[in-house]
């Protein structure tokens, strides 16, 4: 009975959530002073000390590269910015860079046959990006993007791979066993449609390694169909019946540093609707992971969002906790919490480590050379807040991690 009044009372809530107003957007405090913050960090950030962040990047390289005189100098000003301008997406700005580079480096021989098998690497990386992009965004069908390539996953517009074969096989001529050509070469036959029987046996990838060691079905691609198609880069993915309808929801972050946090709500007929704005989430951005979790034991899945991994120094982003209120919204309280992360990470676990009913929290950074940073240990206070555990029950945990990550730890 008991269960039975908590499931009508959930429902009830339900669908009072489900009268927010579209386009409504009952942003709460937290959550707008968490976007401000982020958007602070992002714009004094130096986009020259962040690999990733390409796009802002090819700007300030050409800039540099029209007022450099050192030949050593533009040389490595226009390699950084062909390779820039293909992680940003500009495949044929980038082919023309490197086209442009293998020409005039044909002056001194020396090093043009240095950089050669890289030039054409990378010119075969923008051929098949570019056949990638054209027929993905104007073919796009269940079988596309699924390896091995088959089916509606081989190209309709073909130049791009093309393109590809002959720049890979100019460079298995000169490098026969380059491994990175030769599994370059195998894929761009196999978007032709030509694999296996195409491809010149003396660089050809038996079709038995991509062989199943037993029936395997095939995933069809359905994020189209179920409205959920979207681009960005690496991110978390939780799938969790926020609203407590039965139907399983889905919260979707993007690493980009202005990718924004969205919440897909389930109609329960194979598809979703986006809710971000109506669920207070607008300003959310970045998040390399998602942890899901109850941590206020009132019934309501919460979200914690993890930033800056992969970023080493450039990644010190706070994470974001993400109250479920109840009602169809979600509230930033990191602050409230007490949780004043600021470190690259892209990892954490929620667990009850001191058996008192209530989730605590670990979250774990990461450390380069010259970069140490200490993993966190929060205790939940049962009130809605969290206590750092850096140096409780004669447990160092700063001092701890640190040892481990520079090797003078001893057990």
């Amino acid at each position: 009975m008991t269960k039975f009044l908590h499931h009508g009372a959930s429902v009830l809530i339900a669908l009072l959530a489900a009268l927010v107003l579209p386009g409504a957007e009952p942003t709460a405090a937290g959550t707008q002073q968490m976007a401000e913050r982020l958007t602070r960090i992002r714009t004094a950030a130096d986009p020259l000390r962040n690999p990733f962040r390409s796009s802002d990047q090819v700007p300030l390289l050409r800039a540099r590269l029209a007022q450099a005189t050192d030949p050593e100098q533009r040389l490595d000003l226009r390699l950084r910015l062909a390779s820039q301008l293909l992680q940003s997406g500009d495949n044929a700005g980038s082919l023309v860079e490197y086209t442009a580079i293998e020409t005039a480096l044909r002056s001194d021989p020396a090093l043009h046959a240095q950089l050669l098998p890289d030039l054409l690497l990378n010119q075969a990386t923008c051929h098949l990006r570019m056949g990638e992009r054209e027929n993905c965004l104007r073919n796009h069908n269940a079988d596309s993007c699924l390896f091995p390539i088959q089916g509606g996953g081989v190209h309709q517009w073909q130049e791009g791979s093309r393109a590809a074969v002959a720049t890979l096989t100019e460079l298995l001529t000169l490098q026969p066993g380059d491994l990175r050509a030769r599994w370059l070469l195998n894929i761009a036959y196999m978007t032709l449609g030509e694999y296996p029987q195409q491809v010149p046996a003396r660089w050809l990838i038996d079709p038995q390694r991509f062989a199943s060691e037993y029936d395997l079905p095939r995933f069809p691609d359905v994020a189209a169909a179920a409205g959920v198609d979207l681009d960005g880069l690496a991110g978390g993915v939780v799938l969790e019946d926020f609203d407590h309808d039965g139907l399983l929801d889905l919260m979707i972050s993007g690493w980009g540093l202005a990718d924004p946090l969205r919440l897909f709500h389930n109609q329960g007929d194979g598809t979703f609707t986006e809710r971000t704005a109506a669920a207070g989430l607008t300003g959310e951005q970045g998040g390399l992971n998602l942890i899901h979790a109850d941590y206020d034991n009132d019934g309501w899945a919460d979200v914690l969002v993890l930033r800056g991994g992969w970023l080493g120094t450039e990644g010190r982003y706070p994470a974001s906790l993400l109250r479920n209120r109840g009602d169809g919204t979600f509230e930033d309280v990191t602050v409230a919490a007490g949780i004043t992360h600021e470190f690259p990470s892209q990892s954490a676990v929620w667990f009850d480590f001191n058996g008192d009913g209530w989730l605590d929290l670990f979250i774990v950074n990461e450390s380069t050379s010259g970069n140490v940073q200490p993993c966190e240990l929060y205790r939940n206070n049962a009130n809605g807040t969290f206590t750092e555990c850096a140096k409780e029950n004669g447990v160092d945990f700063v001092g701890f991690f640190k040892g481990v990550a520079t090797g003078d730890y001893k057990q």
